[in-house]
């Protein structure tokens, strides 16, 4: 048994013995091509690249089977698989270990914080039969085991804690005890009204990120709780919590004494969420504004946490406070803004199969169609690891097929959407050096098909290296331009031919009554955010693969 084992590890072959046996072979990106030996290959057709443990993947661009190919090259398809040499250990995968309820005031389930082993954590809600859907859309943030609160004498003291298990450990044990959704960092103001004239006493775990979080949930009661302690817990080891406490044999009584020695909150210790807890929001992103660059750098995450906002939701705020100096200048200066990338590792085919869904409630398109679009989408995110990036074009026979629409639609997608009606090649070729934006073009038909230097721009954005020279400066010195990035192209009838051979064409069609599941709203496009933001995350987590 152990020899047949030894001999199946020695039989594997690896990528590099294949493609010494193969012609033409030259590196291209992480793998190779070559000539194919299956057909009368003249022209490097044949892909090799590694997989995961040890797997050799052979595709024969020119159609030609796996097994076709394995015979030519004089392999058996099973030497190709996983090498039992280099195989990991296989990973447990995640189970339930822990489910916890938030209720409304009438113990209506809202949302659940799913807990995992290997440690992990989820939030969903029922769907309404009988199972859950994963994520917290228009879902109300309430705070956990929010009916004990309610029902408790005002006079008891209310313990906020991070995580469920505290606070179900703490319950046991007689406290009235609460904690918010998803973690340190995640308070919200919609939270501090049931703990209006409520004695408040934090207890953060024992680490830098428990205890910047006790101070954003103190600042934020400040005015509105009766009294608001932050107890830090002795002898905990680091990064522990009060069940940790607890389990070295410390009682509630002991708890209780820590608590009536500890001063009451009044503001935040020195640093930067200081001025938060004296200073209206207001005045705050005044303040903000009047920063240099250099210092507000310094302030913009730990006050986005005061504020409970997000860092790239404060920069906007604060840089439209900020004065001008832009010499009299008419117009307004370009601000493509950043999608935030998910949070956590994303399953792609699953957001491309969301992504597809949500942009076909919005257009009549034909078979594919939505799919294509989620995956240009979704190229838009990464085209720089790309050769080439293809034109989109929405095309349509007559006014009111929807072109617009699929443009805005798109839009919501992709990176830096810089939507447009008309542009010069001046524009054009800084704006894309600069913000490196996805462009959509609208009315196409009416300023690009005619103008020659535009449509050669356009079409030299379509591959990497694509560039513009100008003279620049008093000394006229030549400068380059990169105009490599994606676009998307909207107009009635076709494109000239060459923008069009570089164009992946979606043939929009007037929908038939009822033939739309969803008018599109600008204003209500929360969900299609969210998807934005996991598509970013895909593309990150996957850019080099």
């Amino acid at each position: 048994m152990q020899a047949t084992a030894r001999a199946r590890e020695l039989d594997h072959v690896n990528a590099r013995e294949v493609v010494s046996r193969l012609k033409g072979a030259r590196r291209c990106g992480k793998g190779w091509v070559a000539l194919c030996p299956a057909h009368d290959d003249h022209a490097p057709s044949l892909s090799i690249n590694e997989g995961s443990e040890g797997r050799v993947l052979l595709k024969c661009l020119a159609g030609c089977s796996f097994s076709a190919v394995c015979t030519a090259v004089g392999v058996d398809p099973r030497s190709l698989g996983p090498d039992a040499t280099t195989r990991p250990a296989t990973k447990r995968l995640p189970r339930i270990i822990a489910t916890y309820p938030y209720v409304d005031e009438d113990r209506k389930l809202l949302f659940e914080t799913l807990r995992y082993d290997p440690k992990g954590f989820k939030q969903c809600r029922p769907n309404g039969r009988g199972g859950r859907l994963w994520n917290l859309a228009n879902v109300r943030r309430v705070l956990y085991h929010l009916p004990d609160i309610l029902l408790s004498d005002p006079s008891t003291r209310v313990f906020i804690v991070e995580g469920e298990k505290d606070v179900d450990k703490l319950t046991e044990l007689g406290l009235v005890a609460t904690t918010n959704a998803c973690g340190a960092g995640k308070w919200r103001d919609e939270y501090n009204e049931t703990l209006r004239r409520r004695h408040v006493v934090i207890l953060p775990d024992n680490d830098e990120t428990g205890r910047k979080h006790a101070a954003q949930v103190a600042t934020s009661l400040l005015g509105i709780a009766a009294s608001i302690k932050i107890v830090e817990l002795p002898g905990l080891p680091l990064k522990g919590d009060v069940s940790d406490w607890l389990g070295l044999g410390n009682e509630i009584k002991e708890l209780h004494a820590l608590v009536d020695a500890t001063s009451l909150f009044e503001c935040v210790p020195d640093g930067h969420l200081n001025r938060t807890a004296s200073y209206s929001e207001e005045e705050e992103l005044q303040r903000l504004s009047a920063l240099s660059p250099l210092e507000y750098d310094r302030e913009r995450k730990d006050t986005a946490k005061a504020l409970n906002c997000r860092p790239e939701t404060l920069d906007k705020l604060v840089k439209a406070l900020r004065p001008t100096h832009e010499g009299g200048l008419q117009g307004r200066g370009i601000d493509l803004g950043t999608i935030e990338p998910w949070p956590e590792p994303v399953n792609g085919a699953e957001v491309l199969n969301e992504v597809a869904e949500a942009i076909s409630r919005y257009l009549a398109l034909g078979p594919g169609e939505a799919d294509v679009l989620a995956i240009w989408s979704a190229h838009a995110h990464a085209f720089e690891a790309f050769d080439f990036s293809p034109r989109l074009n929405f095309s349509s026979p007559e006014k009111g097929c929807g072109k617009t629409t699929g443009r805005d639609v798109v839009g919501l997608f992709v990176p830096r959407p810089l939507a447009t009606e008309n542009l010069s090649v001046a524009v054009l070729f800084r704006v894309i050096e600069s913000q490196k934006p996805t462009l959509l073009a609208d009315e196409c038909d009416a300023w690009v098909n005619d103008n020659e230097e535009l449509r050669g721009l356009i079409n030299a954005g379509h591959r990497r290296g694509g560039q513009a020279l100008r003279c620049e400066g008093e000394s006229n010195e030549v400068r380059a331009f990169n105009v490599f990035g994606p676009a998307a192209l909207c107009g009635i009838g076709s494109l000239p031919g060459t923008l069009s051979d570089r164009s992946i064409v979606i043939r929009l069609k007037r929908a038939r009554p009822g033939e739309l599941r969803q008018r599109f709203d600008s204003r209500h496009t929360e969900r299609e955010q969210e998807l934005a933001r996991k598509l970013a995350r895909f593309a990150g987590d996957n850019f080099t693969a």
